[in-house]
C-alpha cells in the first residue's frame, strides 16, 4: 500500500508541476490566445463593419447576385435579418456612425466616375503608382466623394466636391466637424471641414508620408490614424491631441500597422498589424500612451478594420480566415493594463 501511495503521489506531483508550467506559459505568453471567432456574414464578400448599436451593425457587401457594385447593408445580430441601404454605382467605403444624428458618413466613387472623365484622367496620371502597384492592397484609392446618409438610406447628402480621393471620414461631435484623407500634391493628407454640404476643407497636419483612416477619441477628442511611407510598404499608428499637436508613434515594433479604432472607454486603441516574422495581419491593442500592447488574434488569414461595440464587450473585424472577406466577432478580453500577464 505504501508503494502504491508513493507511486500515485509522484504522479500527482508531476501533474501539478505540468499544470503550473502550462498555466505560466499561457499567462506570460507574448500574445493573447484568442477563442474561435464567430462568423457574422456569409453571403457574398463583406468588410468594414461598424456598430450602429450593440445589436445592429452596418457593413459593406459585394459579389451578391443582385448587386453589380458594393453596397451598404444593415444586419440585426439577434434576428440575423439584413437590409440593403444603398443602391449606388462604383466603390464605397464606410467612415463613421453619427449615433446622435442617426446618420452614416461614407465615401463613394459613384459621382466621380460620371462627372468628368478628363479631370479623372489627369488625377490618375499624377497619382503615385505605388498606390496601385505597392504592397498595400486593402483599400481602394480611386477618386471618391464623402456623403452623409440616414441609417435607412432614405436621404443622402454629398459633402465634398473635390476632384480626386476624399475618403475615410471621421466625425467629431464637438464642433460638428468631419476629418478625412484627401489626395493633394501627390500625398494623402488629413483634412477637416464642417459637417455641412459644400463646406470649405483645410489640412490639419503636414507630413512626408500618407495619412489615412483618422479616428476621434470618444472621451478626449484626441486622434489616431495610420501614416504610410511614400511607397505604402510600411506604416505606423500615430496619435495626437485634439489640435494635432504633440504627435507620437504608438506602434514602433511593427512594419505595417493600420485601421486603428478607439475602445469606447478611450483608454486603448485596437489595430491591425504585422512584422517580418508574421505571415498575416493580426489584431493588436495598445494603450493610448503607447506604453504597452497585446495581441488579440492569431487566426489563419488577415484581420483588419476592427471596431468595438458601444458597450465595450465585443470586437468586430474583417477577416479572410474563411477564404474570402467576411465579418467576424470575438469577446473583448477586458481592459489592457501594463504589467498584466498578456501585455507586452
Amino acid at each position: 500500500m505504501r508503494c502504491v501511495f508513493i507511486f500515485f503521489s509522484r504522479i500527482f506531483i508531476l501533474v501539478s508541476l505540468s499544470l503550473q508550467t502550462s498555466r505560466a506559459a499561457v499567462e506570460f505568453s507574448p500574445f493573447l490566445i484568442s477563442a474561435p471567432a464567430e462568423q457574422i456574414t456569409t453571403r457574398g464578400q463583406n468588410r468594414q463593419a461598424l456598430f450602429i448599436s450593440d445589436q445592429e451593425i452596418l457593413f459593406i457587401s459585394r459579389d451578391r447576385k443582385r448587386d453589380q457594385d458594393p453596397q451598404l447593408y444593415k444586419k440585426n445580430l439577434n434576428s440575423g435579418d439584413e437590409i440593403q441601404t444603398t443602391y449606388q454605382r462604383g466603390t464605397i467605403q464606410i467612415g463613421a456612425i453619427l449615433h446622435d444624428k442617426k446618420q452614416i458618413l461614407f465615401s463613394s466613387s459613384s459621382d466621380e466616375d460620371n462627372e468628368s472623365p478628363l479631370a479623372l484622367k489627369k488625377y490618375l496620371d499624377r497619382f503615385p503608382s505605388s498606390v496601385d502597384q505597392g504592397g498595400f492592397v486593402y483599400v481602394d484609392f480611386n477618386p471618391q466623394e464623402i456623403y452623409l446618409s440616414t441609417f435607412d438610406g432614405s436621404k443622402i447628402t454629398r459633402l465634398t466636391q473635390w476632384s480626386g480621393f476624399d475618403g475615410f471620414p471621421a466625425y467629431k461631435k464637438q464642433g460638428n466637424q468631419i476629418y478625412f484623407s484627401r489626395f493633394s500634391n501627390k500625398q494623402l493628407r488629413l483634412y477637416t471641414m464642417q459637417n455641412e454640404e459644400d463646406a470649405k476643407a483645410w489640412p490639419v497636419i503636414k507630413t512626408d508620408g500618407h495619412d489615412l483612416g483618422v479616428q476621434v477619441s470618444p472621451q478626449s477628442n484626441s486622434f489616431v490614424w495610420s501614416r504610410f511611407s511614400s511607397d505604402f510598404q510600411t506604416s505606423q499608428i500615430f496619435a495626437s491631441n485634439s489640435v494635432f499637436k504633440k504627435t507620437k508613434i504608438l506602434t514602433p515594433d511593427f512594419d505595417l500597422s493600420w485601421s486603428p479604432s478607439f475602445h469606447p472607454d478611450g483608454q486603448s486603441v485596437i489595430f491591425s498589424a504585422r512584422n517580418k516574422e508574421m505571415a498575416n495581419l493580426d489584431l493588436f491593442e495598445v494603450t493610448v500612451d503607447g506604453k504597452c500592447h497585446r495581441q488579440l488574434s492569431s487566426y489563419e488569414g488577415d484581420e483588419y478594420f476592427p471596431t468595438v461595440s458601444p458597450d465595450g464587450t465585443k470586437i468586430m473585424f474583417t477577416s479572410t480566415q474563411s477564404g474570402s472577406e467576411q465579418i467576424f466577432m470575438i469577446q473583448y478580453p477586458g481592459p489592457l493594463k501594463c504589467g498584466t500577464p498578456d501585455s507586452i
